[in-house]
């Protein structure tokens, strides 16, 4: 349970630090990556506050 509630924040985190060139030195990533990241960190979301809620 606590791996699923400590994986939001953690792969949020990634993705914004990975979508920034100042970070990445120039090597950030595509926008379907992007995408896919922010999407993953929603749907993980939502499933931890399901998980909570039920």
């Amino acid at each position: 349970m606590i791996n699923g509630i400590a994986a939001v924040p953690i792969i949020a985190a990634m993705v914004a630090l990975a979508s920034r060139p100042a970070v990445m030195d120039g090597h950030v990533l595509p926008r379907k990556l992007r995408i896919m990241g922010w999407l993953t960190a929603a749907l993980m979301g939502a499933c931890t506050l399901a998980m909570l809620l039920v």
